[in-house]
């Protein structure tokens, strides 16, 4: 499949105290952020992707907020067009198994044997985020196996499904009430559909949503596991409404942030009656485990 449109690369370097703004900030006019690096002189990468190419100048307006919230001048922005390539083609050939614990997270197409005593987890690459191969996705599939002991009765919750994965991995373990939501309608039509292939459909409802206010992700009892696998300042501005809907025994995983992002991120759970309890951390991004 060659996409009609090829799409378009934003691109800019900024300290890492002001990633999580400039992140933010071209968020509106893309599909997908990401950040990575460092680079020499010690700035970080920001990275967004857009079907379209974007209003120029509402784009400079919004880094300029961000720059001026982060007290430094706008950085230099690149902006460019991708070259037609097919891309999900790409990265069904290079995605390859991956062992996490007792999860082995693989491809339609992978034709070796499971390994011995593993959960297997089929998830190809698509148009949702998850499919085991990056840090943070790591990260939460081991911390949801440590925890495996105690999530059996759930319910669980799993904000910012994406492909599924994550709530796939906690079905797996037998627990009973699961749900997938994600504000992406892509994502949450992607992750009906792996659940459908992993065979949990039944205990897992993926559901779209923008966040814990809507009523199709209550739990009356509250969760017993609430995970949030997204970006740093996301998960400082749910703080309340994650403590709010965990069970006085519950616990929650948090990733997608990097080292660095971690002490702004805990703090904000703090003020909310949450004790750090584990922390993974893998290809610098960190996975937190907190309770009660």
């Amino acid at each position: 499949m060659t996409l009609p449109a090829a799409g378009w690369k934003i691109q800019l370097q900024a300290p890492a105290a002001a990633v999580d703004l400039f992140a933010s900030a071209l968020e509106p006019f893309s599909l997908a952020v990401a950040s990575f690096g460092d680079t020499p002189d010690g700035l970080w990468t920001v990275e967004a992707y857009a079907a379209d190419r974007p209003d120029q100048a509402l784009l400079a307006a919004s880094l300029l907020v961000a720059a001026a919230a982060a007290g430094i001048d706008a950085p230099p922005l690149g902006c460019e067009p991708l070259p037609q390539k097919d891309w999900l083609a790409e990265n069904l050939e290079s995605f390859q198994p991956v062992r996490v614990g007792r999860y082995f997270v693989h491809p339609s197409h992978h034709a070796g044997p499971l390994p011995a005593g593993s959960i297997a987890v089929e998830i190809d690459a698509a148009t949702a985020f998850g499919t085991g191969g990056h840090g943070s996705t790591c990260g939460c599939l081991s911390a949801i196996d440590r925890l495996a002991p105690a999530l059996r009765n759930g319910p669980a919750l799993d904000l910012g499904c994406g492909s599924g994965i994550l709530a796939i991995a906690i079905a797996k373990l037998g627990c009973r009430r699961v749900i997938a939501a994600d504000i992406d309608p892509e994502a949450v039509r992607v992750c009906r559909e792996n659940l459908r292939i992993n065979a949990v459909a039944g205990r897992v409802q993926a559901v779209r949503a923008a966040g814990l206010g809507t009523r199709n992700i209550r739990a009356e009892e509250g969760f017993r596991l609430i995970v949030a696998n997204i970006l740093a300042r996301p998960l400082m501005v749910l703080a309340r409404d994650i403590a709010g809907n965990l069970r006085e025994d519950g616990c929650v995983i948090l990733s997608g942030l990097l080292a660095a992002q971690e002490p702004m991120v805990l703090g904000a759970y703090r003020r909310c009656g949450l004790v750090l309890d584990g922390r993974i951390t893998i290809d610098g991004w960190r996975t937190l485990i907190l309770r009660r």
